[in-house]
């Protein structure tokens, strides 16, 4: 359930490269949390530790490509705001039931979607602004 890090994440923007390393690294300890089954508190501070940053790399990634015009933005900022909701949809699960069952699949459906999101939807914007940088 883990998302294991590798180069194939790098896509070439120093500073994006890092936050999406540190969106792997903290969607790992919330699995690492939750299987340790210590309780709901510290899956809960992780997920909406997660969300924040998750946040804050948005914007930043939103801005950018809206300064670079790039065309599928308003595509992109969609599927963004559907990872808030899910990771705020999880957070309530977590506070309301005290409990998420790992065998629904919740936590390995967000992972793989954060994968296929950093490996498809961002690599497809950042071939965008690589293009746009060389012309």
């Amino acid at each position: 359930m883990r998302i294991k890090w590798d180069k194939s994440f790098d896509l070439g923007i120093p500073e994006f490269d890092a936050e999406h390393r540190e969106l792997v690294e903290t969607f790992n300890q919330l699995v690492e949390a939750w299987q340790a089954g210590g309780g709901f508190v510290e899956p809960a501070i992780i997920i909406n530790e997660l969300t924040g940053k998750f946040r804050y790399h948005a914007t930043r990634e939103e801005n950018l490509l809206a300064d670079h015009g790039y065309p599928d933005l308003e595509d992109h900022r969609r599927d963004h705001d559907d990872f808030v909701r899910a990771f705020e949809d999880l957070e309530r699960r977590i506070l309301a039931d005290g409990a998420l069952d790992l065998k629904d699949g919740t936590l390995r459906a967000l992972g793989d979607r954060l994968v296929r999101h950093t490996k498809g939807d961002d690599a497809d914007a950042v071939a965008f602004l690589k293009e746009k940088r060389k012309g």
